[in-house]
């Protein structure tokens, strides 16, 4: 028989522990002045790939206060790795509206160090099929028939960390509601 000595961290592990087995299948509104969408956003995420469907609508298209910040990527999805934290470690999507083009982006953290680049674009109100695989000590982003190799803070088979789930901008909020459905 197993005894837990500090009932308030297994009441936290198995309460992450539940929400890492919810789906990801979802619409997601970012509201407007604000950075994350509402609702709950916990869960573990321990795999050795992520792969989802994303769909944007018009709502994707914005303009931003200051015109450098157009370039600044919003994220879209992904995880936290190496039992860090995301500014750490982490490998996700993002996206941004530049050049009046939806442009995804592959967006990841490498001890500390920021890594992105541009892996296609995106079509409104169309469904895209997008994958994050561990490789060692890289990332393998997959796209449109397209794969991204980026470095990785670690070389296990399996990612260790939490879902990380969409976010507008950097220094500007959401300039009206935008909305994503993923599953």
């Amino acid at each position: 028989m197993i005894k837990n000595k500090d009932p308030m961290k297994l009441s936290f592990f198995l309460l992450l522990l539940l929400t890492s087995t919810l789906s990801w299948s979802k619409t997601y509104t970012i509201k407007k002045g604000h950075h994350s969408s509402s609702g709950i956003h916990s869960g573990l995420f321990v795999s050795s790939e992520l792969s989802i469907k994303v769909k944007f609508d018009k709502s994707a298209y914005y303009t931003t206060k200051l015109p450098a910040n157009q370039w600044a990527i919003n994220k879209l999805f992904g995880f936290s790795d190496c039992f860090n934290h995301h500014h750490t470690n982490s490998a996700r999507f993002g996206w941004r509206y530049l050049n009046s083009k939806l442009e995804l982006m592959a967006y990841n953290y490498v001890k500390k160090q920021r890594w992105e680049e541009k892996i296609g674009d995106l079509k409104i109100d169309q469904w895209h099929d997008m994958k994050i695989k561990m490789d060692g000590s890289n990332y393998l982003f997959t796209f449109a028939g397209k794969t991204l190799k980026m470095p990785r803070g670690c070389s296990s088979k399996r990612a260790n960390g939490y879902k990380l789930y969409p976010y507008f901008g950097g220094q500007e909020t959401a300039p009206h509601d935008i909305t994503i459905q993923i599953e």
